[in-house]
């Protein structure tokens, strides 16, 4: 999951001018966030969740301090994980717009997303076969960052 239209030095300072305001919860995942933002751009929301203790709906709650312009990039192959149709859930009703890579253009994911982009890759148990995936979204969510 991806917060596209926003720098990290953003981010982190909204998170600090709202520290207050936050729920217990929501505090023990801004320490973890602002004390190493690098470490929180590389992890899953499933990782996040493991970090903090929390579930991840409580996760999207930080996403509320997006400002308008912004959007969430959800990727999944199958449509169906869990973590992340949820945290669309939560996106779709803070009325943030959510761009989906998926293989599943009918999937829950995609239905809660304001863009798809399909892909035709079949991801398999095979190492080098799922890799193929995750090079084809790569390739998606570097030509939308140079594009944005």
């Amino acid at each position: 999951m991806v917060i596209v239209g926003v720098t990290k030095m953003d981010v982190l300072q909204n998170i600090r001018n709202k520290y207050n305001s936050f729920t217990e919860t929501e505090r023990r995942i801004a320490d973890i966030v602002l004390q190493n933002p690098q470490r929180i751009l590389e992890s899953s929301i499933s990782d996040l969740t493991k970090m903090t203790g929390a579930k991840s709906e409580a996760m999207v709650t930080l996403l509320a301090i997006s400002k308008p312009a912004d959007l969430v990039s959800a990727i999944s192959h199958t449509g169906e994980s869990k973590g992340i149709v949820e945290v669309a859930r939560k996106t779709k009703q803070l009325k943030i717009p959510v761009v989906t890579i998926t293989g599943n253009d009918k999937s829950s994911l995609a239905k809660l997303s304001t863009v798809v982009l399909r892909t035709n890759t079949k991801e398999t148990k095979i190492r080098t076969d799922a890799m193929t995936f995750r090079i084809v979204q790569l390739a998606i969510l570097k030509a939308i960052y140079t594009i944005v």
